[in-house]
Order: structure tokens, then C-alpha cells, then sequence
């Protein structure tokens, strides 16, 4: 039995130092198979240990081994129930169920001893990856405008907003690093839709392989209920392209809230948006207010 300890031995050192090598290379290498090996070598080696020690037919080494690799297991991952379950479904053997489970609670209870955080939580706290914790309180006092974004770049109904300056708003939310994240859409300040960063890209890829120098006005148009994009070929130009229903699906930007009695009952819970957007004015589409599209609308 002597020999045999003796290679389980090596194999073990060696296959701990081999996970300690490839941790954090960006190898498909994975820790699950190779904790659970290394803990069904000691496992062995402790059936070994204890069949040399008692010499009796009960003693089944490959037992020791399977609780083994359960118990290193739990103690890399902190799993409990899901990792029983596994061992389970890997082995078939519900027979052992207690001394597996007691192998699994004991090996989380030596891994939180020495350290409050599972494997995966120190990878992604040495990654520097945003987490919130489940099991950590995140109690911030105060109100919401004092937690909330006050330079949030939005995209106002009422402004002029052409292609150039929509990329420019893309190109603001990737440079802040939220280039997964979108706009809300704002009228005169009250919150009436959103869009997501690549809806946005995406409608305005297929805008301007249309039109080039067109204005997208995030409204309905007139005389009809389907929500739909209006593309101006220039701000001079009063009438608008109609544009046919399939390129209403395509060029779909937002559908706005059409529920008359929604906005009468919302009516006191609508604050207007603080928009800290600024943009000094370049004089690309020159005038104020009032120039001939829109009543309300003044130049972005």
C-alpha cells in the first residue's frame, strides 16, 4: 500500500500546484473538475490511510474518495445543497447521502473560516468586476434626487434631433461606460419613453443609408395611431416623407404612451426631469424657437 500512497501523494501536490498555475489564465480550463479531482485523491489517500489502519472488508476506499471531492468542492465554491445534489446525480449513490452532506458542510465551514468569500467572488473582486453582493446590506440614506444621475443625456421630443447629434449622444453614453445602457426620452421634461443604445444605433443605420440628412422627431404622426418615425430631408422642408409600414417596423424608435386617462391619473406624479445636458449652441440649424416646424420646438 506503501507505493500507492505514495503516487496518490504526488499526483495530489502536483495537481494542486498545476490549479494554482492556470488560476485566472484565460484558458477554458475551468476549477470545477480540478478541485473535485484533487480532493478525490486525498480522499483516497485517507482510505488508504484508514484500510491499512483497520484492515476490515468495510472499508471502501473509493467512498473516501467521493466524499473527498465533494468536501474540497464546497469548500472552493461555498456550495451546499446544489453541490449535494450533484454528487448525487454523479454517483447514484443516496445511500452515502449523510456522510456526503456532513463532508459538504464541513468543507464550507474550514473555506469560510479561512476566508469569507467564495472562489468566484475573488475572481470577480480581482477582475474588478461591478458586483453587488446578495448576502451585504446597501442601506443609502437620503431621497432619490440625491442618489440619482443628475447628468443624465436624454433625447427631448421637442428638440431638432438629426443623426449627427443622436451620435453624438451614443458617443457620450460609451465614453461614461454604459455603452449597453440607452436614453429616456423626455417631453417638456416628463418622462414618456426609452431607447436602448442599440435600437438607437441600429434605427439610425437604417435611416441614413435612406436619407442621409434626415431629422428623426420622436412623435406620432398626424391622423394616425401607429407610433412612427418622421424623416425631414432638411429643417426648411414643412412636409414630412411619409414613410410605408414596413419601414415603420425598421425605423421604430419609440412608441409613446397613447392612454389619455394613464396621463390624467399620472398627472400629479409627473415631475418634470432634471436634464444636464449641455451642448453649446453652434449655430448648425441657426434661430430660437419657433422656426416653422414646431410651434413648442426649439433648435438642439
Amino acid at each position: 500500500i506503501y507505493p500507492i500512497f505514495l503516487l496518490l501523494a504526488e499526483v495530489f501536490v502536483m495537481k494542486v500546484f498545476l490549479n494554482f498555475i492556470t488560476f485566472g489564465v484565460k484558458v477554458p480550463g475551468g476549477i470545477f473538475i480540478p478541485t473535485m479531482v484533487a480532493g478525490a485523491v486525498f480522499g483516497r489517500m485517507v482510505g488508504l490511510g484508514v484500510q491499512w489502519l483497520i484492515a476490515m472488508d468495510c472499508i471502501i476506499p473509493g467512498l473516501y474518495a467521493m466524499i473527498g471531492a465533494a468536501a474540497c468542492l464546497s469548500g472552493v465554491t461555498r456550495m451546499t445543497v446544489s453541490l449535494v445534489v450533484i454528487m448525487f446525480e454523479l454517483t447514484g449513490a443516496m445511500t452515502y447521502s449523510l456522510p456526503i452532506m456532513m463532508a459538504v458542510m464541513i468543507g464550507k465551514f474550514v473555506g469560510d473560516a479561512f476566508s469569507p468569500d467564495a472562489f468566484f467572488n475573488k475572481l470577480i473582486n480581482l477582475n474588478e468586476h461591478p458586483y453587488l453582493d446578495n448576502k451585504k446590506d446597501y442601506n443609502t440614506f437620503g431621497i432619490a434626487a440625491d442618489i440619482a444621475d443628475q447628468n443624465l443625456v436624454t433625447i427631448d421630443v421637442n428638440k431638432v434631433n438629426d443623426i449627427e447629434s443622436l451620435r453624438h449622444k451614443l458617443e457620450i453614453l460609451v465614453y461614461s461606460g454604459y455603452s449597453d445602457g440607452g436614453f429616456p426620452i423626455v417631453d417638456e421634461g416628463i418622462l414618456v419613453g426609452y431607447i436602448a443604445s442599440n435600437e438607437l444605433r441600429h434605427a439610425l443605420e437604417l435611416a441614413e443609408q435612406k436619407h442621409p440628412n434626415c431629422i428623426c422627431i420622436f412623435k406620432n404622426r398626424a391622423g394616425s395611431n401607429i407610433p412612427a418615425v418622421e424623416m425631414m430631408t432638411s429643417l426648411g422642408d414643412l412636409e414630412a416623407q411619409a414613410i410605408d409600414s414596413q419601414e415603420s417596423q425598421e425605423c421604430l424608435l419609440n412608441r409613446s404612451r397613447d392612454d389619455v386617462d394613464y396621463d390624467n391619473d399620472m398627472q400629479g406624479y409627473n415631475k418634470p426631469l432634471r436634464n444636464a445636458e449641455s451642448h453649446p449652441a453652434d449655430g448648425r440649424f441657426g434661430g430660437s424657437k419657433g422656426n416653422g416646424t414646431n410651434p413648442g420646438q426649439s433648435d438642439y
